[in-house]
């Protein structure tokens, strides 16, 4: 009987230090360093994926690692605590991030016991201020008609009359990121000279939400001015001087 009763003690010992050493080892993880790196992973997607979290987010101050990279304007810091995302759309952070893995990168959804979620989700805690994160609300910039629909005519008239020789290195900060090096097959947009003024503006104003479809992420007034706007889509439409040369 006492033999059994010391086999139980030991075995019980054991086990809590088999425990214990389990709880010191993952409380050990540097959830928020794995998840810093994971925002510039292109292994979110599939094989020969280029895109990154911070392809489209600005990471913080203190976490950009690149002197020559240019970092797009939105931001990953106080996104935490949101209660919406992609224009109010989604309700979940992980639905949205999701939605950039899928869509963008052509890979998996994270589940959420997924470890890169874990620690993706910890790195933007990190970054995030509760009372900072409640103000940050992303309003989609839409024209629409009385009926609701997309007013064609007031996008073709307000970016109108840009100016064409300040176009090409707004076009470098805003566009170059993604469109220097084609997204999902589409040719760097400088080569392009037929699309509409309207088209332009309403792409780059409603993509990838319910208004308009497309892969490339809308751009608020916010991020992307009116006039820096009007100056991409002046030198976007500009005569292909090269062609009427010939």
């Amino acid at each position: 009987m006492r033999i059994a009763l010391y086999i139980t003690l030991i075995i019980a010992f054991l086990f809590s230090l088999g425990c214990s050493k389990s709880s010191t080892s993952e409380d050990s993880i540097d959830y928020i360093s794995i998840g810093k790196n994971l925002s510039d992973d292109p292994t979110f997607g599939t094989v020969g994926n280029p895109y990154t979290c911070i392809t489209c987010h600005q990471p913080p101050e203190s976490d950009r690692d690149r002197a020559d990279f240019t970092y797009p304007a939105v931001p990953l810091r106080n996104l935490y605590y949101r209660n919406g995302f992609w224009g109010e759309y989604h309700r979940s952070l992980r639905t949205a991030v999701n939605q950039c893995i899928v869509k963008y990168m052509h890979g998996d959804q994270l589940t959420q016991i997924s470890d890169r979620w874990i620690a993706l989700e910890e790195y933007l805690k990190s970054t995030s201020v509760r009372s900072d994160s409640m103000l940050r609300t992303i309003q989609i910039d839409t024209f629409l008609t009385t009926e609701n629909l997309i007013d064609t005519v007031r996008y073709q008239t307000t970016y109108s009359g840009g100016e064409q020789l300040f176009g090409s290195s707004t076009y470098d900060r805003y566009c170059n990121q993604c469109h220097g090096y084609g997204i999902h097959g589409i040719a760097d947009l400088r080569s392009i000279h037929s699309l509409s003024i309207g088209y332009i503006a309403m792409k780059t104003r409603l993509s990838s939400t319910n208004y308009l479809n497309g892969y490339m992420p809308f751009f608020t007034i916010t991020r992307l001015p009116v006039d820096s706007l009007k100056n991409i889509i002046a030198f976007l439409v500009r005569p292909d001087t090269s062609a009427s040369s010939k």
